[in-house]
């Protein structure tokens, strides 16, 4: 019943919500058509402003494009300047590397020469040594002379070709670094060629997607065109179509008002079952549960040796005991598994004994496996007494003591 009438009421606050929403678009509807007009206006307004705006789309697009060729033109230009700039170094240090190699070929023979004189200047001192050994003071000063006047000019010739060595050294270095120079203008040629064929390709894609757009643009004012003769029909279409939906919101809120009121019609109905239904449940439960409560303390007294002779069976179908000197009333949740389980087996028992004929079987599924060997004892006496069928089953084996 509950839900019953939670489904009328969100069928009430749905219907709120529709009759909201109906209102609404209505409204809209209605906004919309006298927008229709002003954005027609607007639009034929528009479709002149965007003529102006292709054709000087147009006039920049070819702006542009001639000021990028000129500007792709000098670059190029700037690019074969500098290969032939880079051409005539090249042959400029070929150049110096022929005349690097003639200098050497000439400090080679200068070289060669030195060691010449060297040996000569050698075999002088050698022959000064000899003739003083042997007393030829004449022989040794005559010896003497030729050394001293070879060995100036052989300290000459060298200073000369450390001179050149030094020269021809310096020469490699400088053709070194004009190689290197060579190679990095070469490298900054090629960068810059690979850059301006970038340039050349970027820039005419810029250009052609330009293109593509004023073109696009042109078939937008085409479809502006149609679309404003669409309005138009549009919006002789638009009072109609208002008049429709209003009708039709109208009739499926007459239509959801018809249905609610049968819903609070069965509720109503089920209002009153639900009253005689409680009755009659109070009814059992005061002609059934003093009798199963009685019953269930019996046995509960038998399965306890008397130590619980006093059940109470509550509305809920909770259990309470009391110990046959007490006075407290303990619910089942506080008593142990086993003596929990005998208050339940001994509430089956004393319903099926005042609710089932004596001939209808009895199934129990494990419902000694919290006794001890003295419940089970006390269990199955009690059980073995019963006049009716009961099939018994247990996930363990029963012990001698227990049987």
């Amino acid at each position: 019943l509950d839900e019953a009438n939670q489904e009328l009421q969100d069928a009430k606050d749905e219907l709120a919500e529709q009759e909201a929403e109906a209102d609404e678009k209505l409204a809209e509807a209605k906004d919309k058509i006298d927008q229709a007009n002003l954005d027609i206006a607007d639009g034929e307004q528009k479709l002149k402003d965007g003529e102006q705006e292709i054709e000087d789309g147009q006039e920049e697009l070819d702006s542009q494009r001639a000021r990028f060729n000129r500007e792709i033109k000098k670059a190029g230009q700037k690019l074969e300047d500098a290969e032939a700039e880079a051409d005539a170094a090249g042959a400029e240090l070929a150049a110096q590397e022929e005349t690097l190699a003639a200098s050497e070929a000439g400090l080679q023979s200068a070289k060669d020469q030195l060691d010449q004189s060297k040996a000569g200047l050698d075999q002088l001192l050698a022959g000064i040594a000899q003739a003083e050994a042997a007393g030829q003071a004449g022989q040794a000063a005559a010896l003497q002379a030729q050394y001293d006047e070879g060995k100036a000019g052989y300290d000459t010739a060298l200073a000369q070709y450390n001179e050149g060595l030094a020269a021809l050294e310096s020469g490699k270095a400088q053709l070194e670094q004009g190689r290197k120079q060579l190679e990095e203008a070469r490298k900054q040629i090629e960068a810059g060629k690979a850059e301006l064929a970038a340039q050349r390709r970027t820039g005419q894609k810029a250009l052609d997607e330009a293109e593509q757009e004023l073109a696009d643009g042109r078939i937008e004012l085409e479809d502006g065109r149609a679309e404003l003769e669409e309005a138009k029909q549009e919006l002789a279409d638009g009072q109609k179509e208002y008049d429709e939906k209003k009708a039709e919101a109208d009739e499926k809120i007459a239509d959801a008002h018809a249905q609610i009121a049968d819903a609070e019609e069965a509720n109503a109905a089920v209002e009153l079952a639900s009253v005689a239904l409680r009755r009659a449940d109070e009814t059992l439960r005061a002609r059934f549960s003093p009798q199963i409560t009685a019953e269930a303390g019996h046995i509960l007294a038998e399965l306890t040796e008397n130590k619980y002779p006093r059940v109470l069976l509550e509305p809920d179908m909770h259990l309470s005991v009391r110990e046959a000197d007490g006075q407290v009333m303990r619910p089942a949740a506080a008593m142990s598994c086993g003596t929990a389980d005998q208050m339940y087996l001994a509430l089956r028992l004393a319903m099926c004994r005042r609710l089932l004929p004596p001939d209808a079987p009895m199934v129990l599924d494990d419902a000694l496996v919290n006794f001890d060997p003295a419940r089970t004892r006390a269990a199955l006496r009690v059980l073995r007494e019963e006049p009716r069928q009961i099939l018994l089953f247990t996930c363990r084996p029963l012990t001698q003591e227990e049987e």
